[in-house]
């Protein structure tokens, strides 16, 4: 360690010994040169003289010593009380007793140990009581959450057993339903069977629901099968919009489709082809007051395959982006419904395209339009880690758009937009 508060004073108080001993001598040595003649008194008064030094010498030593360690002693155990501090200890106090600065300076270091001890134990309670707060509330959400999933269940079996237990009937429903359309039974008029095309679509549309609800049970329980095998994909997406025929002409849509007639995929063509169907029933579904245009992309890439859909409708807003591929979900959920469905279309198309490997991603803008970019890798994903999705997170973000796709989509919406 430097020169410390202890050895400075020792210097200083030996410098004035060491000064008062020179002005001494000095004085002796004059006495002497005034006594030269007596010799014998002369030697006397040296020897006086240096044992006068000597001790004078001494007593400055001892004394600075005393007044350092006086001094020092006090700060160095201030300095050690300090370091204890540091190191987290806060049961540290000063047992010095004295009247003068020193001792003001350890009652106040005392007090503020005191203060400070008194501030951590205020502090300690508190934590412990927010903890015990946050435990309580903790084990009061896992229970709910636990609720939450049990009635989750049992409303998933209980549509699933419903849902089977529909099926049939309506399957009889819609057979006898045709055999009276196509007077089988009997002879029926044309009111009749305007009548009975009515209670045909109906049936569809309830058969369709009732499939929905159990595909989408055997998606959330793991046990959806994919058959695989290689198809032509433009043969598909034909065959889909040659069902949406009728829809499309009467709301006089305009439908363009970019894709090369030789291009193959190897998945599971019915649930491909279903995929097409929900997403082009949307299209026809949210379209805007303006005359639908809907632009259907398919290209084939190194490694899989990039399908685009494009429409004009009304578009998502990001908060509905973030629940569109939620069960039961759907973007019109205003007091009066305008849109027919369960809301289980999207969410069965997510699992569809993730159950191949692949990904699903949207990109849209309010009243401008919606585009959906689908890949599928060209190879059947591998059984070792056969890819499921798990949609029990309700807040699961959807995949990121890369930016060469959005700049397509924005160029697509672009062309939209100015035919408005």
């Amino acid at each position: 360690m430097s020169l410390n508060i202890k050895q400075r004073l020792a210097s200083y108080f030996i410098t004035v010994v060491f000064l008062l001993t020179v002005s001494i001598s000095m004085v002796a040595f004059i006495e002497i040169a005034q006594h030269m003649e007596d010799l014998d008194s002369l030697f006397l008064s040296g020897i006086r003289i240096g044992l006068a030094a000597l001790i004078f010498l001494i007593i400055g030593i001892l004394g600075s010593l005393w007044v350092a360690e006086s001094f020092t002693k006090p700060l160095i155990k201030v300095k050690e009380q300090i370091q204890k501090i540091t190191w987290g200890d806060l049961d540290v106090q000063l047992d010095i007793k004295r009247k003068d600065e020193i001792g003001e300076l350890a009652k106040d270091f005392n007090d503020m140990m005191t203060t400070l001890r008194e501030y951590n134990d205020a502090v300690q309670n508190s934590q412990a009581e927010l903890e015990n707060k946050v435990k309580a509330r903790t084990a009061e959400l896992e229970a709910a959450v636990t609720e939450l999933k049990q009635l989750d269940a049992m409303k998933d079996n209980l549509l699933s057993s419903v849902s089977h237990e529909l099926r049939t009937p309506l399957t009889s429903i819609r057979s006898y339903n045709q055999l009276l359309r196509q007077g089988m039974l009997g002879k029926v008029n044309q009111k009749q069977k305007e009548a009975l095309d009515v209670v045909l679509n109906s049936t569809d549309q309830l058969i369709d629901m009732v499939n929905n609800i159990l595909e989408s049970a055997r998606f959330e329980a793991g046990q959806a099968n994919f058959n695989y095998h290689d198809f032509n994909v433009s043969k598909v997406l034909k065959k889909v919009l040659k069902e949406f025929e009728p829809k499309l002409r009467k709301i006089r849509a305009k439908v363009t489709v970019h894709c090369q007639d030789n291009i193959m995929a190897c998945a599971d063509e019915q649930k491909i082809s279903e995929v097409f169907v929900n997403l082009i029933n949307n299209a026809i579904k949210y379209r805007s007051s303006r005359k639908l245009a809907l632009y259907i992309i398919v290209e084939n890439l190194k490694h899989h395959l990039k399908v685009s859909i494009t429409d004009n409708g009304i578009g998502i807003s990001k908060e509905d982006l973030k629940k569109m591929f939620h069960k039961f979900y759907q973007v019109d959920q205003g007091t009066t419904r305008k849109v027919e469905g369960t809301g289980l279309g999207l969410s069965i198309v997510k699992h569809i395209i993730g159950g191949h490997g692949g990904t699903i991603s949207v990109h849209s803008d309010p009243d401008v339009g919606t585009e959906i970019i689908i890949s599928l890798p060209h190879r059947k994903p591998s059984a070792r880690n056969p890819w499921m999705p798990d949609y029990s997170n309700a807040d699961a973000r959807l995949p990121r758009v890369t930016e060469k796709r959005k700049l397509a989509g924005r160029k697509t919406r672009k062309k939209l937009r100015n035919k408005r």
